[in-house]
């Protein structure tokens, strides 16, 4: 509504594809090598509100859960005018997958996660706290005219870097559409400078119990071996496989060799599951466009 949000399109343009939500500061291009392996009609990989080349968020507006699920539902509804998708998403986009489909669960054809981070990503017992220092830091950020000018392979290294870590040759595929060459050799990060803020508005523990317990599609579960350490988390995240073993359709929890970003690791493993799976459960026909 506030401006325009961009992605990759795989397969025929004559199909409705799989609408799959990248991670954190990554964009469409992780799909890259696994779009290319996947069996399915089409594929469509989103660059989230804030990253790769949509629009950043208005000013005064700070990121937020609501903000993004509102997104994809006016995409959803208002632009494609589908009435049912199969969704994909990897680390937080698997937590806005998760959400999406606990909200509509009888618009939703299939739900695949690659390494979801829900849990970690919900609100702990610190979040006051956290709000305050973060509103405080997103208006600080607001005020910032551009981010810093940096050379590619520093740009690249910075990258590398962040919390989940990536391979050179990793960060080169993201860097497609993170990175705006502004001239003399030099680079800036395209993502909004907010979105380096912890998001304000996160589902708790407890919102995750009752989202998951809505959600009846066919669900996916692709575990990284070196993947997110849930830690105190594993119980949580052990009940909701438990629960969607129980109210899902099908249920399959598969885990594939590689770190966080394992459907850029290992994607033709990653790409075997998705594929088995969809065979397994049948998936209805395809929307016409």
């Amino acid at each position: 509504p506030w401006g325009h949000i961009a992605g990759k399109w795989w397969g025929s343009s004559h199909e409705q594809p799989i609408l799959a939500f990248h991670g954190l500061f990554d964009n469409a291009a992780s799909f890259d090598l696994l779009a290319p392996r996947l069996e399915a009609p089409a594929l469509l990989a989103l660059d989230l509100p804030g990253h790769g080349l949509s629009s950043h968020f208005p000013k005064g507006m700070f990121w937020n859960w609501t903000v993004m699920i509102s997104a994809i539902r006016y995409l959803l509804k208002h632009h494609f005018k589908w009435s049912s998708v199969s969704l994909m998403g990897h680390s937080y986009g698997s937590c806005l997958a998760l959400t999406y489909a606990g909200l509509y669960p009888k618009e939703i054809q299939a739900l695949i996660n690659i390494d979801c981070a829900r849990a970690t990503n919900a609100v702990d017992n610190d979040y006051i706290n956290i709000w305050q220092r973060n509103t405080e830091r997103m208006l600080t950020l607001e005020s910032k005219s551009s981010p810093k000018p940096l050379e590619y392979e520093e740009a690249l290294n910075k990258m590398s870097n962040r919390a989940m870590p990536l391979t050179k040759e990793q960060c080169q595929i993201i860097a497609s559409r993170s990175l705006s060459n502004i001239g003399s050799g030099k680079y800036i990060f395209n993502e909004d400078l907010r979105m380096s803020c912890p998001s304000i508005g996160r589902n708790t523990l407890e919102t995750y119990d009752a989202l998951v317990d809505k959600i009846t599609c066919p669900v996916l579960n692709v575990v990284a071996s070196n993947g997110i350490l849930f830690g105190d988390f594993m119980v949580t995240v052990r009940k909701h496989d438990e629960v969607m073993k129980k109210k899902c359709a099908h249920f399959v929890c598969q885990v594939v060799k590689g770190h966080h970003h394992v459907h850029m690791d290992n994607p033709e493993d990653v790409a075997t599951a998705i594929n088995s799976f969809f065979k397994h459960v049948n998936q209805p026909s395809l929307e016409s466009l």
